[in-house]
């Protein structure tokens, strides 16, 4: 059985939007259920990431910017910061978050990029399975870090475990990457001048990559100070 994750959106004018993100329970795989026909621009070879190891006979679309487009269809054209009431329910529990639209979307961007199925973004795939809707910047970090030496020491079969990040900063150096080249995927679809959500989203979404290589370059100084 998948694992389902909603997200209802209320906004300004009132209308109901519902979202149902569909994860396979043993990969974390998310499962696109529209049949709506990929948009041109999520076609691969459009705006194709440089380090993007996928090959463009095996794939034609970007599995990125397919799982994406359904909801940058729906929100190409709306501002940043018109206000949404958003509920997120889980299989555990219910969020409630009152914010502007980019927020929202930065959170379902997050989710359905590290679900998506692309070999870069898929270290932040084990996180997507422990979804925290609306992460702080300092939550997002120590999810990063903790989930990484996780991940290592399960690798190293328990033995001597290397406490180096250097591992962790390339990561998120190519995730930032990957933004990028997504952020440049919307800059091609046609849109209203005010149509900016979505391209802040992702914004947003590399600010934080970005920030979390700026900590680990500083040695974790701001995390070491929660256990002074």
């Amino acid at each position: 059985m998948s694992k389902i994750i909603k997200y209802y959106i209320v906004t300004e004018d009132q209308q109901n939007l519902e979202y149902e993100i569909q994860l396979d329970p043993m990969n974390s795989i998310m499962k696109r259920t529209s049949s709506i026909p990929p948009m041109p621009w999520t076609n691969l070879e459009n705006c194709k990431c440089e380090s993007c190891p996928l090959n463009v006979k095996k794939h034609k679309q970007c599995p990125v910017a397919v799982n994406l487009s359904d909801f940058i269809e729906t929100f190409k054209n709306q501002k940043s910061f018109s206000k949404v009431s958003t509920k997120v329910v889980t299989g555990q529990r219910t969020y409630l978050k009152e914010s502007d639209l980019q927020t929202t979307l930065k959170s379902i961007f997050g989710l359905i990029m590290a679900t998506s199925g692309c070999p870069i973004l898929d270290p932040l795939r084990p996180m997507a399975k422990f979804h925290l809707p609306f992460a702080t910047i300092e939550e997002t970090m120590m999810r990063s870090i903790s989930m990484f030496l996780l991940r290592k020491y399960m690798e190293d079969e328990n033995e001597n475990v290397q406490l180096n990040l250097d591992q962790l900063n390339e990561e998120y150096r190519k995730i930032a990457h990957v933004n990028q080249w997504i952020a440049k995927r919307l800059n091609t679809i046609t849109r209203t001048e005010e149509g900016e959500a979505d391209k802040n989203a992702i914004s947003q979404l590399n600010n934080y990559t970005q920030f979390l290589a700026i900590e680990i370059e500083c040695n974790l100084d701001s995390i070491k100070k929660i256990f002074d």
